[in-house]
């Protein structure tokens, strides 16, 4: 301050009861300091040094409250003064007031201080906080950061109603529901200003000031935060990890390892449950990751079903390490209530020199990851395929003993009619998959004992269709997709989905319909009593010709009469 007397004044009211430091602006330690008053001479002669003072970046979490101390109103201010305080306090006042105001900035600092460090500790510690006092939804009190934030003066919002200052409609339900019952979610909100869009996180929350029941708007500009991180899994995206790429490309930062990872059947599951589900599993396997790697690590999605992770300053021996425990706590990791199995490729590379660029280093991790991919993706997807078969058997009737007998039964019609051993290991795995696409039908029409509904058989004519789109996803099973696609055809060619007649049907689809048939006559359903093995080699006999190729009918026939 440079007024004496305003000094003196200020020391006398608050002396006993508070510490009262005195700095040189261009000293100020604002660690030692929870508030600061400044009169206008001071503000006047010092405006640049302190404009730098009070909004500097280091300064952590919220700016310091500040005090000013004048002869002037507020009118006569001027809107540039006023965006750099919080309180005006005109001379002369009386004590009582000085002393209720500074107590009040001191506890609304000191409870926005504590609710931030509690709310925001996993965001940057320079993120400043916009604060907002609300009695009964009206606006009491705002720091200059929520204005800066909002783009509006003090005239605009004090004693105003907040869901009035909020045009974005997600932010005003949020509050209205906040106000119901205090809810301890902090989202995040697009703010449409006139300058720029912004990114701001909202925290509503009660307190008790002076005796009164309040509401603490806390607001946050994380615009930064989110354009640095994918908007699925919220890890750092590739941009902001090509940059950091650049960053640590220095010899201080030497070994740099880095780390590429590819989740193995995102595709399968994709097409099999939805992308609901495939989103579902890329944000599994980010946490995963997380949970494997140290604090310090920077995780990225590259993109797709890709991951980088960054680890500066680690070695061969340490990076081997964090790849295990990648490996370990993925291999006993499963998707939600649907129990998939998640898998993941991984490859890594380290920098000892800087000989070795980072794309070089990117490139030869990306080598060995898709080495571990080829590897490991067979087994990946045949974990994600017995999945799909068992959540299949548990809303259907396809049980395993059915697979079972309907793998003996096409594979002894299959020696009998000569198939090679590569097409007896081609309708074995049929067998296994010609259903597969009745995993997106719904339990309550797979497992209906009465007469489907017209839409319910459209539904299930699908799944043959659906089963080949499934197959085709996979280069494991995609050799299989027509005859999956064609195992519900008949000879006459009133089958579906396609009506293919005669030989256009795919021998081996030929082979499994007459199995398939065989078997749920002589198995039986819940609703339908088994038949005998004469009544159903009847029904094969009978149906030679229209429904089944003739041919292979008699054949089979030959074969279970023997």
């Amino acid at each position: 301050m440079e007024h004496e007397e305003n000094k003196k004044i200020l020391q006398k009211i608050l002396q006993g009861d508070y510490q009262i430091l005195e700095s040189k602006v261009n000293d100020f330690p604002e660690e030692l300091f929870d508030l600061i008053v400044v009169d206008e001479e001071a503000l006047i002669k010092h405006k640049r040094k302190f404009i730098e003072l009070v909004k500097k970046e280091e300064i952590p979490k919220i700016n310091l409250p500040v005090v000013l101390i004048t002869n002037k109103t507020i009118k006569q201010l001027g809107e540039k003064v006023l965006s750099l305080i919080d309180e005006v306090i005109e001379v002369p006042s009386r004590k009582e007031y000085i002393r209720f105001t500074i107590e009040k900035l001191l506890k609304i600092s000191g409870i926005t201080l504590n609710l931030s460090e509690k709310i925001y500790r996993s965001l940057s510690q320079d993120t400043p906080i916009g604060v907002c006092i609300l009695n009964d939804n009206k606006i009491n009190y705002v720091n200059s950061t929520f204005l800066s934030i909002l783009e509006k003066n003090k005239n605009d919002v004090l004693e105003k109603n907040i869901l009035d200052i909020f045009v974005n409609e997600k932010i005003i339900n949020f509050l209205e529901k906040s106000f119901d019952y205090h809810g301890k979610n902090d989202p995040n909100f697009k703010l449409q200003n006139l300058s720029k869009d912004r990114w701001i996180k909202a925290t509503l929350s009660p307190v008790k000031f002076i005796d009164k029941e309040l509401d603490l708007l806390i607001i946050m500009d994380i615009s930064e935060h989110i354009s640095a991180r994918d908007s699925l899994t919220g890890l750092y995206n590739r941009k902001f990890i090509e940059e950091e790429m650049s960053r640590y490309n220095v010899k201080r930062q030497l070994p740099l390892s880095l780390i590429m990872a590819d989740v193995n059947g995102l595709k399968m599951v994709n097409d099999t449950y939805g992308h609901e589900m495939g989103d579902k599993l890329l944000i599994r396997a980010a946490k995963l990751l997380e949970e494997s790697c140290r604090e310090e690590d920077l995780i990225s999605r590259w993109g797709g079903d890709e991951f980088v992770v960054l680890l500066p300053g680690i070695d061969e021996k340490i990076v081997n390490k964090i790849y295990k425990r990648i490996k370990d706590n993925f291999r006993e990791a499963t998707l939600g209530v649907k129990d998939l199995p998640i898998s993941i490729a991984l490859g890594f590379a380290v920098k000892k020199t800087m000989d070795k660029d980072t794309q070089a280093l990117l490139a030869e991790a990306e080598d060995k990851m898709y080495d571990n991919k080829r590897v490991e993706s067979k087994s990946a997807k045949s974990n994600i395929l017995q999945a799909l078969l068992s959540a299949l058997g548990a809303k259907s009737h396809e049980t395993e003993d059915h697979v079972r007998r309907l793998k003996e039964l096409a594979i002894k019609l299959g020696e009998k009619v000569g198939l090679s051993v590569s097409d007896l290991d081609r309708l074995s795995l049929l067998a296994n998959l010609h259903d597969i696409g009745k995993t997106k039908i719904p339990a309550e029409i797979l497992k209906k004992a009465g007469k489907l509904e017209e839409s319910e058989w459209e539904l299930i004519k699908k799944h043959p269709e659906t089963g080949a789109y499934i197959a085709s996803s996979s280069e494991d099973f995609s050799h299989l997709s027509e005859e999956i696609r064609s195992h519900h055809e008949r000879w006459d060619g009133d089958g579906y989905p396609n009506g293919l007649e005669g030989e256009e049907i795919p021998y081996l689809a030929r082979i499994l319909s007459i199995v398939d048939a065989y078997d749920v006559m002589t198995a039986g359903r819940p609703y339908k009593d088994p038949l005998s093995k004469e009544e159903a080699l009847k029904e094969i006999r009978d149906c030679a010709g229209s429904q089944f190729d003739p041919n292979l009918a008699e054949k089979f026939v030959e074969m279970i009469s023997d």
